[in-house]
C-alpha cells in the first residue's frame, strides 16, 4: 500500500511497457546529453578513447599470456574464461606474425 502509493511499484503497468519507458527515457538522456548537432566529433572521440582503452588491455593481456614456448591453440586453452576468445585469437597471430 505504502509502495504504491509513493509509486515506487506501479503495479498497474506492465513490466513491459515499464523496461520499453525507461529504455525511451535514457535514451533521451543519452541524446540530450551527447548532442553535437549533426557533428562526427563527439563519436570520433568516444570511439578513440575506447580504441585506446582496448589496446592497452589486449597488450597487457598479450604479454602475460603469450608464451613463446607454446603453439596458438595452447595459449587459448590457457585463457581464463572472461578473456573473449575470438578477439585474443586475432590479437595473438596478429602478434606472432610480426616477430
Amino acid at each position: 500500500m505504502v509502495a504504491n502509493d509513493f509509486k515506487l511499484l506501479p503495479m498497474d503497468v506492465p513490466w513491459i511497457e515499464q523496461d520499453q519507458k525507461n529504455i525511451d527515457e535514457a535514451m533521451a538522456t543519452i541524446q540530450r546529453e551527447f548532442d553535437y548537432s549533426g557533428s562526427t566529433f563527439g563519436y570520433r572521440r568516444v570511439n578513440e578513447r575506447l580504441n585506446k582503452l582496448w589496446r592497452s588491455v589486449y597488450n597487457s593481456l598479450l604479454d602475460k599470456y603469450n608464451n613463446k614456448d607454446l603453439t596458438v591453440e595452447e595459449v587459448m586453452r590457457t585463457l581464463p574464461d572472461y578473456i573473449i576468445k575470438d578477439q585474443f585469437l586475432k590479437k595473438l597471430i596478429e602478434r606472432r606474425s610480426t616477430y
